[in-house]
């Protein structure tokens, strides 16, 4: 589980030295088991060389493509009412 929401900035009196220093510790459960996978996506937005060269959101695309059908399906579920 991960805590770290607040990373204060600090700054050293004589040397004025900035550096960000956590507030809270992370804790990783010892017992779980290593796989090698993190957390699997629930959708996934997968890059295409295309839209790596020409610079596009490819995961903002997935993101519009998603709300857009499912504007799509409450429109068409309104209708049926």
């Amino acid at each position: 589980m991960n805590t770290i929401l607040i990373i204060p900035d600090a700054t050293l009196p004589n040397t004025g030295i900035r550096f960000r220093l956590p507030r809270f510790r992370m804790v990783i459960n010892k017992e779980r088991i290593k796989n090698g996978q993190g957390i699997m996506p629930d959708v996934w937005a997968l890059p295409s060389t295309e839209a790596i060269r020409e610079g596009i959101d490819f995961k903002a695309m997935k993101v519009r493509e998603l709300i857009a059908q499912q504007s799509t399906f409450s429109s068409s579920e309104k209708k049926q009412k």
